[in-house]
């Protein structure tokens, strides 16, 4: 009896240990990055295999897979060396973007007259000069009059036309080397259907070097692919006056706030504070404000194993510089429900909310822990509750960025006998 005790608990912790060892929270998982063989020496040829697939909720764009420790003497099978030709780094002076080697990124959004317009840019500064794309709405200049028209959309529509636009860039400028796929499906697990996979391998020689060495090479290579992650919360709101009446009968109102998130992304969002449910006071004795306001502390939190990919250690001269501790995020919030709106989310009022990507190189942080806090105050119109006894409020969140995950292997390359 304590032997087959023994042997379950045996399974029941390295079913454990293969769960923990993939993150499915990372979005794009890497099942499987080898090498073959693991010892070779020069003349020798190395395969190099990668296997993964999209296991979040959302579709990736532009995933991209690149290997980094070879470039000391390891070339592809016509000998050219195995090197990425990162080449022309220099950034225009007063040029606002994000930075990846030789290219800047730019998002211009603005809001004239209750009209909404912009577009996202890529710029390529290469020696090699001047090619640019532009993904934008509408051609050119986005510009939709109405108040059914949500700068929300905007920024998701530019950006997945973005993604499009450089994979396709990336793809031709380095073809054998960066690995791309243009789009991974997610999973629909309602129809028992996985989502999208992705193989990459390369075949390379390695280096010459000196007899009797025998020397490690550690490999690492990294997915990186642009994501959307979206969450939303409904908060239960009642009148003041219905508030009391279910208490009165002994009715539960107080809920959690709960906030639903895309399934397995990256980045997500919690609320770790804030009123649950919103009562609002549409007694005008003691005070005459014709609103009320409720205070949020939100997060957004990196809960995989991987990181908003930084476009670059480089930064450039204009004010929009992203730093490398941050990452890269760009992100929209939006409210609705009886007379609710933001009256101070990172200092922007209204029923949308830009988290661009200045904000995020000032503001919304992602700290050591994985966290990026930051509070939002939300105004209810109690006019608007005069005959509302009871509602929701709700908060919605688009979230897109570029995440990378990596894995390694390790090769052995020893130095040729001479006998």
């Amino acid at each position: 009896m304590k032997v087959y005790l023994l042997l379950v608990l045996g399974l029941i912790f390295a079913a454990g240990c293969v769960s923990q060892a993939k993150n499915p929270n990372n979005g794009i998982v890497i099942n499987e990055f080898t090498a073959d063989p693991k010892i070779a020496e020069y003349g020798d040829t190395v395969r190099f295999f990668l296997d993964g697939e999209n296991v979040g909720g959302t579709t990736a764009q532009c995933v991209t897979t690149e290997l980094f420790g070879l470039e000391g003497g390891w070339t592809d099978l016509t000998g050219a060396p195995f090197a990425i030709p990162y080449v022309g780094q220099t950034i225009n002076a007063g040029q606002p973007g994000i930075t990846i080697g030789f290219e800047s990124w730019g998002f211009n959004i603005h809001r004239v007259n209750d009209r909404w317009g912009g577009s996202i840019f890529y710029n390529d500064l290469s020696v090699e000069g001047g090619r640019s794309i532009v993904a934008s709405i509408e051609g050119g200049d986005f510009s939709v009059s109405g108040g059914f028209y949500s700068i929300t959309t905007a920024i998701d529509t530019s950006f997945r036309a973005f993604a499009a636009d450089y994979c396709t860039y990336i793809g031709g400028r380095y073809p054998g080397k960066i690995k791309f796929e243009p789009v991974l499906s997610p999973p629909l697990p309602e129809r028992n259907k996985p989502g999208q996979s992705f193989t990459a391998d390369w075949i390379l020689k390695p280096p010459l070097i000196p007899e009797g060495l025998s020397v490690d090479y550690p490999v690492t290579a990294r997915t990186s692919f642009f994501y959307t992650s979206n969450a939303q919360v409904n908060i239960p709101a009642y009148s003041k006056a219905e508030y009391k009446r279910r208490q009165d009968i002994g009715e539960i109102t107080d809920s959690p706030l709960n906030v639903i998130n895309t399934h397995a992304a990256p980045i997500q969002v919690g609320i770790t504070r804030g009123a649950s449910p919103i009562v609002v006071n549409t007694d005008s004795t003691f005070s005459s404000l014709p609103e009320e306001t409720f205070n949020y502390l939100i997060e957004l939190q990196n809960v995989g194993q991987g990181y908003p990919l930084p476009f670059s250690d480089v930064q450039t001269t204009g004010g929009n510089d992203i730093s490398v501790e941050s990452g890269f995020v760009i992100a929209t919030m939006s409210i609705a429900g009886p007379g609710a709106r933001f009256e101070d989310c990172l200092g922007q009022r209204g029923q949308e909310v830009v988290i661009g990507p200045d904000i995020v190189a000032s503001l919304v942080k992602l700290r050591s822990d994985g966290k990026a806090p930051f509070g939002c105050k939300v105004a209810i119109n109690k006019g608007a509750w005069q005959t509302t006894p009871v509602g929701t409020v709700s908060i919605t969140f688009n979230i897109m960025y570029r995440y990378y995950v990596d894995k390694y292997a390790t090769v052995t390359v020893i130095g040729p006998s001479r006998s």
